[in-house]
C-alpha cells in the first residue's frame, strides 16, 4: 500500500517491520538498542588494530554512504581556467537585509536538508508524546487536515513504513519509519574521495530531534526550511556555511571569524579564496541510537583514530 502525504511531498509505502532492511552492522528492530556508554566503547576501540577500526569504520560507513550511488557537492561551483589550469570555484551569493556575501550550497545539497528535514519532522509526528495535530504545528510544512488524518490512518493500521519523495529517493533514498524504531536525530558528513573513490571525513556532526525540552521538535529542524538555519548548514551566525562565509570574506564582516572555521577554509580552499583544493561533499544521515550524542563522540572517535591528520573536529580528538 502506498499512500501521498502531499503537504511533505512525500510517500508512505507500507512494510513488515521484519522485512525491513538496514545497511550496516544493525538489524532495524535492534536499531536504537545500543546503550553501550562511550568510555566503554572507547576501550574495546583502543585494544582493536588499525584494521579491525578500519573495519569497524566500515560497517558504519555502509549504513551512511551504501545508498549514495552519486555524492552531493557541498558547494555551488563554477569551472575556472588560469594558467592553462582548470580550478572549482565556489560561487557566492549575498545574503541578508545586509548583503554579505556567502558561499553558497548546491542545489543538491539544498534537497537533501529538506527531505531529511521531512523525514525527521515525520517522525517527530508519530511518535511524539503529543498528538499529530498539536507536532504538526511544529514541523516546517503545511501538514494540512487530510495529511494529519493519512498520517495517523496509515500508523493506525501499518506497523511501519520505508517514507521517501514522492519526485523518487535518488537525493535521500528511502528510510523506514515507525514508532517502534525511532530516529533521534541526524549525523552529517562533510567529507572529500580519496584516489581510489572512498569517503574520507573531514567534519562529523549531529542535530537532535528534539529540543531542549526533551519534548518539542529540536530548532535545526523547526527550521531547516530557512537559509538562516538549515540543519546547521544555514547561512546564519553560528551555523557552518555562514561562520565559514566570515572566514573567507572576512572584511565584509563586523566581526572576527572562529579560529574553528579558519582552519575549514585553510583546508578546504587555496590561497584563501574561493578556489577548493579538490571537490567536497555532503552527507545527512537520520541515526536510531538513543543518545544521538553518544552516537556522534563515538563516530568521531573513530574517525579520529584513523583520519586524524585530516579530520576538522576539534571536540573528542586530539585536535
Amino acid at each position: 500500500m502506498i499512500v501521498p502525504v502531499s503537504g511533505m511531498d512525500l510517500l508512505l509505502q507500507s512494510e513488515d517491520p521484519e522485512n525491513i532492511d538496514v545497511p550496516g552492522s544493525v538489524t532495524y528492530l535492534e536499531a536504537g538498542d545500543d546503550d553501550m556508554p562511550v568510555d566503554d566503547w572507547m576501550e574495546i576501540i583502543s585494544g582493536m588494530s588499525d584494521m579491525e577500526c578500519l573495519r569497524q569504520w566500515h560497517d558504519q560507513k555502509e549504513y551512511i554512504f551504501g545508498h549514495r550511488e552519486e555524492p552531493i557537492p557541498l558547494f555551488n561551483t563554477e569551472t575556472v581556467e588560469k594558467s592553462g589550469y582548470e580550478f572549482e570555484v565556489v560561487k557566492k551569493k549575498l545574503y541578508g537585509h545586509k548583503n554579505r556575501p556567502v558561499l553558497e550550497r548546491s542545489k543538491r545539497f539544498t534537497k537533501l536538508g529538506h527531505q531529511i528535514g521531512k523525514i525527521i519532522s515525520l517522525q517527530y509526528m508519530i511518535d511524539s508524546e503529543e498528538s499529530i495535530d498539536q507536532a504538526a504545528s511544529q514541523v516546517p510544512y503545511d501538514v494540512n487536515s487530510r495529511d494529519k488524518s493519512t498520517i495517523k490512518g496509515f500508523f493506525d493500521a501499518h506497523e511501519a513504513a520505508w517514507a521517501y519523495s514522492a519526485t523518487g529517493p535518488e537525493i535521500a533514498g528511502k528510510f523506514p519509519i515507525s514508532d517502534r524504531t525511532t530516529y533521534t536525530g541526524m549525523i552529517y558528513f562533510m567529507y572529500i574521495l580519496n584516489e581510489t573513490g572512498q569517503e574520507i571525513p573531514l567534519y562529523i556532526g549531529m542535530s537532535r530531534k528534539l529540543g531542549r525540552d526533551d519534548e518539542s521538535l529540536g530548532s535545526n529542524f523547526a527550521g531547516i526550511t530557512r537559509d538562516s538555519v538549515f540543519g546547521r548548514w544555514g547561512y546564519g551566525g553560528s551555523q557552518h556555511l555562514g561562520e565559514l562565509s566570515r572566514a573567507v570574506f572576512t572584511q565584509d564582516y563586523n566581526t572576527e571569524p572562529k579560529k574553528k572555521y579558519v582552519n575549514w577554509a585553510d583546508t578546504l580552499f587555496a590561497d584563501k579564496g574561493r578556489i577548493l583544493k579538490c571537490p567536497v561533499y555532503i552527507e545527512m544521515v537520520p541515526f536510531f541510537d538513543q543518545s544521538i550524542k553518544d552516537a556522534e563522540e563515538k563516530l568521531i572517535r573513530l574517525a579520529s583514530r584513523l583520519f586524524d591528520s585530516i579530520l576538522l573536529n576539534e571536540e573528542y580528538t586530539t585536535n
